[in-house]
């Protein structure tokens, strides 16, 4: 089968969990299917297309969606959500229309909201799916619900209200729609009665993180935190760690310490780290190593919706994770076997504390975990899922 896969950003390197989600379907899904992936790149990321080419045909496309305040004030005359508007391009449209001219597209994959709209640049009779790895709209609703500044907050409800709206009325336009999550799936159905929607978990892969004999042994008062801290709800949940939890944990633990690993982490957050036990390290090649230097991972996310890819690959590294109930929505871990769950900074530092000190718990709850990685999120299996829908959007038989 031959998919065009058309994405906001070029996933590659997979250093994020946007960036990874897209990743590990193209190369997993590349092992069946011929794939042509269209996606938006800037001058920083155009250099990173050689990365993909072992897997797919790569057609770039040059566009930035970066966040601009005028941009924003002036959506507000916009019936758009400004997530939408942003992302629009007349390249993209004309690349589209070149592409499936050829005749020899078997199936259209579009990731993420933003790209939904570039449905009209495709002709009626080919299938079309729509992978929504959140429900914009609940993030924008959290967002507000989170955000201490009231200009803030007023336009994040705006935006939330047309994100809803949007959705709505796109969904049932798609062949089918698969949200990664079950949660975010009864969202759809609830918002979209008329839109077919399939859940297929976004994974792991576990052939790359897969703790081997050489690696680093944890250090026993190291705890370790990842991901992209230029994505505001990643931000917010790392400022309440090192805000309210943290010290917390030191008050307890002295000679405990933080590492913050991840592009972008914010600069009030570099500053409050000198002399407090945290470890700024910023983007790194290779977070593996990094994680298992920690003897716990934690998850202080407050704002989200889709699946935290950093707690499956943690769990996959046998590392045991204390998480909001946010940061592991979705995810079918039991509380106390699999992972621990705190939303209260107190109870957070507590769970944390606790894990660091009973070293035979911690490793149960690891064991139990990677044991669930294997059976539901490895992408081994996920892949399979897609295979299987694929293949029968394709021939009609649903």
């Amino acid at each position: 089968m031959h998919i065009l896969q058309i994405t906001p950003q070029l996933p590659f390197p997979p250093d994020s969990g946007g960036r990874s989600g897209i990743f590990n379907f193209v190369q997993y899904l590349s092992r069946k299917h011929t794939i042509t992936l269209l996606s938006f790149v800037t001058e920083e990321t155009a250099g990173h297309v050689t990365g993909l080419t072992p897997y797919c045909d790569v057609v770039p496309v040059r566009h930035t969606a970066g966040y601009s305040y005028p941009a924003m004030f002036q959506n507000l005359a916009s019936k758009l959500p400004y997530a939408i508007e942003k992302y629009q391009s007349s390249d993209m449209m004309g690349a589209i229309r070149s592409i499936v001219r050829s005749g020899n597209i078997d199936l259209v994959h579009i990731d993420h909201l933003h790209m939904a709209q570039y449905i009209d640049a495709l002709p009626d009779g080919l299938p079309v799916v729509l992978r929504e790895h959140n429900v914009e709209s609940v993030i924008m609703r959290r967002y507000s619900d989170k955000t201490p500044n009231p200009l803030k907050r007023v336009y994040a409800g705006i935006q939330a209200r047309r994100l809803h709206a949007y959705e709505a009325v796109m969904c049932p336009r798609f062949s089918c729609c698969v949200p990664v999550t079950d949660v975010d799936g009864q969202t759809l159905r609830d918002m979209a009665p008329d839109a077919r929607i399939d859940v297929i978990s976004s994974g792991v892969d576990t052939e790359w993180f897969d703790p081997v004999a050489d690696s680093p042994s944890p250090d026993p008062h190291r705890i370790v935190t990842t991901g992209d801290y230029g994505w505001p709800p990643t931000s917010d949940g790392l400022r309440h760690l090192v805000n309210e939890i943290f010290p917390r944990i030191r008050q307890e633990i002295p000679d405990v310490r933080l590492s913050i690993v991840g592009q972008n982490p914010p600069e009030i957050v570099k500053t409050t780290a000198k002399g407090s036990g945290i470890d700024v390290l910023g983007r790194v090649e290779d977070i593996r190593p990094e994680i298992l230097r920690g003897s716990v991972f934690v998850v202080p996310t407050r704002i989200g919706s889709g699946i935290r890819l950093k707690i499956l690959e943690a769990m996959a590294m046998r590392r045991p994770v204390v998480s909001t109930s946010v940061g592991c929505e979705g995810i079918g871990a039991e509380p106390e076997v699999d992972i621990l769950v705190a939303d209260v900074p107190k109870m957070f530092a507590a769970s944390v504390v606790q894990l660091l000190r009973d070293q035979s718990r911690a490793a149960r709850i690891a064991d139990s975990a990677a044991a669930l990685i294997h059976r539901r999120y490895a992408w081994s299996i996920l892949a399979t899922q897609f295979d299987r829908l694929f293949r029968s959007l394709a021939d009609g038989s649903v």
